[in-house]
């Protein structure tokens, strides 16, 4: 479902949005995401995706 979400935002202008990070229990998951989409930070816990300053919204 990320998948689709990070998709059908890359046709948007990429001034209007920004994938700033990704989570996934395994850290191989995260970085395959963050690099696939070029998402800049990655999260293996809630808690630490939660305490980014640079996070506004989290889609689950």
């Amino acid at each position: 479902m990320a998948e689709d979400f990070a998709t059908a935002l890359s046709v948007l202008p990429p001034e209007q949005h920004c994938i700033t990070s990704c989570m996934a229990n395994y850290q191989s998951q995260a970085c395959n995401f963050a690099d696939k989409y070029r998402v800049p930070s990655v999260f293996t816990s809630y808690a630490e995706l939660a305490r980014s300053p640079s996070v506004d919204a989290v889609y689950i």
